[in-house]
């Protein structure tokens, strides 16, 4: 392998790693952030859906239904559209472990009414009367999350509080980045590549001279023509060791001839 290719390839390889070690820590570190942001996305939302039920009444259940005050919440939308029109996002109200209120749709484009809670949230909310906060997958889509129970006065769960964002929706704009990120990644190596190219094509063809330089004085050719260079590096260095040598060369010859 040529001299001039390995060092574009080197130089190439330095500013690949260089750019995709740099571009994959910093798009880790912005994921966490908007994951941190998304959650906090909830925890407000889930305020609002609280003040919002509040406003109604204090929760209980009468005649087998989920009241707050007077307002009925099984098979009734207006607050969870409500909260979806102000902030965004899913929210359901459930009545025990089912769905009894909410705009989160199934794939046919239907409310999910009457589809169960699951998962580690049921367990933290029903079965514990804590709240949960974190990822969580909903008819088999990951969300953003938040769950809080609806106590009865002796701390039993009897209903749940949902509201959440799908990871896909929130993090449309990262994938962006991310493409555009491999995008800038990938013409910084070609750039790079391109200039390292070319500095090493002009530091190749100086060397490349030299070396015929050397050459012609071993044969005792040219030895009237100097070497010069202005250069302060190590090419400069060894322009002028080859002219010391051609000087001598030259000296020498002239005194075998004398």
């Amino acid at each position: 392998m040529r001299i001039r290719t390995k060092t574009v390839l080197i130089g190439v390889l330095s500013v690949v790693v260089s750019v995709v070690v740099m571009t994959v820590a910093v798009l880790s570190l912005m994921r966490s952030e908007l994951t941190r942001q998304a959650q906090q996305y909830q925890d407000a939302k889930m305020r609002t859906l609280h003040e919002l039920l509040q406003q109604k009444g204090d929760a209980k259940i009468v005649d087998g239904k989920l009241v707050f005050g007077n307002y009925v919440a099984n098979g009734n939308y207006e607050v969870v559209d409500k909260l979806a029109m102000l902030a965004g996002g899913t929210a359901t109200i459930f009545q025990g472990d089912t769905r009894v209120s909410t705009n989160v749709q199934k794939d046919d484009g239907t409310r999910a009414i009457g589809t169960p809670l699951v998962g580690v949230a049921k367990d933290m909310t029903i079965g514990r009367g804590q709240s949960y906060r974190g990822e969580a997958e909903i008819l088999g889509v990951p969300y953003f999350t938040a769950y809080d129970p609806i106590l009865d006065q002796g701390g039993r769960a009897f209903g749940v509080l949902y509201v959440g964002v799908k990871k896909d929706v929130f993090f449309s704009s990262f994938r962006q980045l991310v493409l555009i990120s491999s995008g800038i990644a990938a013409l910084m190596a070609i750039v790079f590549g391109l200039l390292v190219s070319y500095a090493s094509d002009r530091l190749l063809r100086r060397l490349a001279g030299l070396a015929k330089a050397a050459d012609a004085v071993s044969m005792g050719e040219e030895l009237d023509v100097p070497l010069t260079s202005t250069r302060q590096d190590e090419v400069g260095e060894l322009t002028k060791s080859i002219d010391r040598l051609r000087e001598s060369m030259r000296t020498a010859l002239s005194r075998l001839e004398a």
